[in-house]
């Protein structure tokens, strides 16, 4: 053996150790912007003593590279997608879609990475758009399905999005609770009726992999919300919460004939052009 393989050899046993060292603590923390469609996502490895050369943050660094995709897979999991699932339940539902799931973190590429002053940590985060990332994983259609028409009422204006505020308590439907709705990938709305009026299905799939079937927002006083929904929204009021994880809105019967009675309008649903006004203090 020549000197140049023997001291490969030592390195990489020196890199294996240190990846399997029982003293490096790998967690991860996630924070979610529903008004940008982030997801970042600090994953964080320590140890209970500092490391001594360049190779040893250079290796903590391969660490985390090496446990992101799981990581990120287990935190992503509980986001709620709508009413009856989150990314988890769908994945357990359709498992060949975690390969896919694991990949976001190559994907993405690494936002920055930063070590503590004593040179015991090293946190890399990661960025993950929502849409298309995310989104895209659960679209499954190449056209929408046709909305449903009401021709009982006369349209007296074409808007150009649509507001929806639900930002105090609602009433849970079926139950006796009053609770703050919770924004999801994609969420859904329905009438007083329980009829849907709009869920992933109806949007053309474009438009759903660029923004979902509605963007959220915590600021209720702005005038303009941007291009999604325009200079002149309709702007209406949940009436209440639907389904197992609070993420779907019941609108008034009102709201609801004046968007599907008009044809400009129903293509306002169509392409997901929707703000949702909601609280964080979920």
């Amino acid at each position: 053996m020549n000197l140049k393989s023997g001291l490969s050899i030592i390195l990489l046993l020196s890199l294996f150790q240190f990846l399997f060292c029982d003293d490096i603590n790998v967690t991860a923390e996630k924070t979610i912007d529903w008004e940008q469609g982030n997801v970042t996502i600090d994953i964080t490895a320590s140890s209970e003593t500092a490391w001594t050369t360049p190779s040893s943050r250079y290796n903590m660094d391969n660490l985390i590279s090496k446990r992101a995709p799981v990581l990120t897979a287990e935190i992503i999991s509980d986001i709620p997608l709508d009413s009856l699932n989150t990314i988890g339940s769908a994945i357990r539902s359709n498992t060949s879609l975690y390969g896919d799931l694991l990949n976001l973190p190559d994907l993405v590429g690494k936002t920055f990475s930063t070590a503590t002053e004593d040179r015991k940590s090293l946190t890399v985060r990661y960025n993950i758009p929502i849409y298309p990332h995310i989104a895209r994983l659960f679209i499954d259609r190449q056209a929408a399905d046709p909305l449903t028409i009401d021709l009982r009422y006369i349209a007296t204006a074409d808007f150009t999005g649509i507001i929806i505020y639900a930002g105090e308590k609602l009433p849970l439907q079926g139950t006796n609770r009053e609770i703050y709705m919770k924004p999801s990938i994609f969420p859904k709305l329905y009438d007083e009726n329980l009829t849907i009026v709009l869920d992933m299905s109806k949007v053309e799939p474009d438009y759903l992999k660029q923004w979902g079937t509605a963007g959220f927002t915590i600021d209720e006083k702005r005038e303009y919300y941007g291009d999604r929904v325009g200079a002149f929204p309709l702007r209406t009021m949940a009436i209440s919460v639907f389904g197992k994880n609070g993420t779907d809105l019941i609108l008034p019967s009102t709201a609801v004939r004046r968007i599907l009675s008009s044809e400009h309008n129903r293509q306002l649903l169509i392409e997901g052009r929707i703000m949702i006004i909601y609280s964080d203090l979920n």
